[in-house]
């Protein structure tokens, strides 16, 4: 496996939170890319591993199967199986990209933003972000978040950030659960919201592992409740039980 990481930083504003940085890990193995939901058996008609996987997968991606003009593009860009090759790669991708590929149009979206490969274009960037995040891919929602929050690429705009990393949290990442919860908590953003705020943080205590963003998240949830009326309470609790099908406020 050769795992390729890109340094991002999920900047956070308000006072006593101090920064957190997290990691983008473009990691590749041919049973499971950058995306996926974990390791598993390669999908179907895709070769697995070696020589004779990367011409079949070469012969895939020239015939337009996204996929493997996907995985074909990160083999460029890692130099897993092949040697690297950055203009190969950013060709591959967008390929990908071009058929709605929501991963590929992330990776270029990172690739724009650090100008790897490509010219650094933050505007580029995020309408990479965009096109994936709105084919549902978490991680596109996120950095897109990240974009509105700070003003890379588009206009500065908490709310619009808000709704983007609501979707991101959705999906049940602990960590975005735990920065979604805290804007809600503080007002970041987004309207001051307790019996929201209870539900991520209390979600991401429940998930993230041991350790000191647990304790945090386990801390946030408590203030939130000591915050709400009985009635907020009531419902709060019902949130949490009927996750993940009722998150919105």
């Amino acid at each position: 496996m050769v795992i390729w990481v890109l340094s991002i930083s999920r900047r956070h504003t308000g006072r006593g939170i101090a920064p957190r940085w997290g990691l983008l890990l473009v990691g590749l193995w041919m049973g499971g890319l950058l995306g996926c939901p974990g390791p598993g058996p390669p999908r179907a008609g895709l070769p697995e591993a070696g020589p004779a996987a990367v011409a079949l997968l070469r012969q895939q991606a020239v015939q337009g199967a996204q996929e493997a003009q996907y995985r074909l593009g990160v083999l460029a860009l890692t130099g897993e199986g092949m040697p690297h090759d950055m203009s190969a790669a950013v060709l591959w991708l967008q390929r990908a990209a071009a058929q709605g590929h929501p991963e590929a149009q992330r990776l270029l979206g990172q690739l724009s933003l650090t100008g790897q490969g490509l010219p650094r274009n933050a505007t580029v960037a995020a309408a990479w972000y965009r096109r994936a995040a709105e084919h549902g891919d978490p991680e596109a929602q996120w950095q897109l978040g990240r974009l509105y929050q700070t003003g890379q690429g588009v206009p500065r705009n908490e709310a619009e950030a808000a709704t983007w990393y609501h979707q991101a949290a959705a999906h049940g990442d602990p960590e975005r659960q735990w920065y979604l919860g805290l804007k809600y908590l503080h007002g970041w953003g987004v309207p001051q919201d307790s019996v929201q705020a209870y539900l991520w943080l209390s979600l991401a205590a429940t998930h993230l592992p041991s350790g000191p963003l647990r304790v945090q998240a386990t801390r946030a949830s408590r203030q939130a409740a000591q915050k709400m009326t009985p009635a907020q309470w009531t419902r709060a609790q019902a949130l949490v039980r009927q996750w993940p099908s009722q998150t919105t406020p």
